[in-house]
C-alpha cells in the first residue's frame, strides 16, 4: 500500500492506493480487508470507484 501525498491529491486529502500481485496470500488480502473495515468502522472512509 502507498499513500498519495500532493499532488497526486489535493492539499487537504489524503489517498492511498492498494496493488496486490501474485506474492500476496489469501491470508495477507483477508488481513487487509479485515483492516480495511476495522478502520471505516472508526473513520469516515470515502471510497473512489
Amino acid at each position: 500500500m502507498t499513500l498519495a501525498a500532493y499532488p497526486l491529491v489535493p492539499r487537504d486529502r489524503v489517498g492511498f492506493r492498494i496493488q496486490l500481485t501474485a506474492l500476496n496470500s489469501d491470508d495477507d488480502i483477508d488481513r487487509l480487508t479485515g483492516t480495511l473495515t476495522r478502520l471505516a468502522g472508526r473513520f469516515p472512509l470515502r471510497l473512489k470507484g
